[in-house]
């Protein structure tokens, strides 16, 4: 039989609440990255129309050369052809990733009207919201 008294009781509840403490901070943490992973998301929802639509543009060129490259080649084999279509991957996305970084860092800053604006014009976009 094991006898306690209050002062070893009052030692347990200190540790708990210090374990308690320690996961409180650490589940702070996690929360304060789930809100800004949120908020970042949130920001993007407001350029995404001009971030689609320039990306579809880009797909719908770099697919339209391909296919022209294709039939300008018909000697290439398959796996030839291949590494021309992943080229053609790569510099789009290679070309298209400085303006669609600057749009996004832009988004819910007074500089996202003016960005988008500009990327709208360079690009010709028409865009349906």
């Amino acid at each position: 039989m094991t006898l306690y008294n209050i002062d070893d009781l009052q030692e347990v509840v200190h540790d708990n609440e210090a374990t308690r403490q320690r996961e409180a901070i650490a589940a702070s943490y996690i929360v304060d990255e789930a809100v800004d992973t949120m908020i970042e998301r949130y920001q993007y929802l407001s350029v995404r129309p001009v971030v689609l639509s320039l990306s579809q543009q880009a797909e719908r060129t770099r697919r339209h050369f391909v296919k022209r490259a294709r039939n300008k080649l018909p000697e290439l084999t398959d796996d030839q052809f291949r590494v021309v279509e992943n080229l053609s991957h790569i510099l789009v996305r290679k070309i298209l990733r400085a303006p669609l970084r600057r749009t996004v860092e832009a988004a819910n800053t007074p500089d996202e009207d003016r960005v988008v604006r500009e990327l709208r014009n360079v690009f010709n976009l028409d865009i349906k919201e």
